[in-house]
């Protein structure tokens, strides 16, 4: 995936997808499919199906492309034909904050800038697709927000080591995301 920001509206996700038809077998998610006719290959991500027609969303692997109607196949026995071509498809995350200037994946988080405030998504857990959760809550894996009053708008946003490492307008600052044990409830504290 890709994420996109523009500075008024939610973050994008860009995924590759790419729709079939005359599915004889299911398709699983995770599998390898290929294109019998131009050899490309992809991992399946995510998998809408209904029936003998969907769609894929994929990870290609490599720079060669699918072709309109070829056979394709997976690791696992999946069958169907390409109906059309690749498509990128820009998707909103419909959880994420409005007005996101800057955007950086740092370990297994996505931090997004927002005016004085750096935003931060759950932890991507293998899922797909990942970084689905904004709102802010205090479980360890839970998304959350750091601002400062004084530093001015998010310029950029790197880690070094543990540390999250924020430039503004104004200056820098930094913060650290540390989970502690809570009665038997893992939860953060920035």
């Amino acid at each position: 995936y890709f994420f996109a920001c523009d500075g008024v509206g939610k973050i994008h996700r860009i995924q590759t997808e790419l729709d079939y038809d005359g599915q004889t077998v299911n398709f699983t998610v995770g599998d390898t499919i290929t294109g019998t006719t131009s050899g490309a290959t992809g991992k399946i991500l995510v998998q809408t199906d209904a029936g003998t027609t969907g769609t894929l969303v994929i990870e290609l692997i490599g720079d060669i492309q699918f072709e309109d109607n070829e056979p394709l196949t997976s690791n696992s026995g999946g069958a169907a034909v390409v109906n059309g071509v690749m498509t990128y498809n820009a998707v909103e995350v419909t959880d994420s904050p409005e007005g996101v200037t800057y955007l950086r994946a740092i370990g297994t988080r996505l931090y997004a800038a927002v005016g004085n405030a750096v935003y931060y998504s759950d932890i991507d857990s293998g899922t797909n697709p990942p970084f689905e959760n904004w709102t802010p809550a205090i479980d360890a894996d839970d998304p959350g927000v750091v601002y400062s009053r004084v530093a001015g708008n998010v310029r950029a946003i790197e880690g070094l080591g543990e540390n999250i490492v924020v430039f503004a307008e104004n200056g820098k600052y930094a913060f650290v995301t540390s989970v502690q044990d809570v009665g038997g409830t893992l939860s953060k504290v920035d």
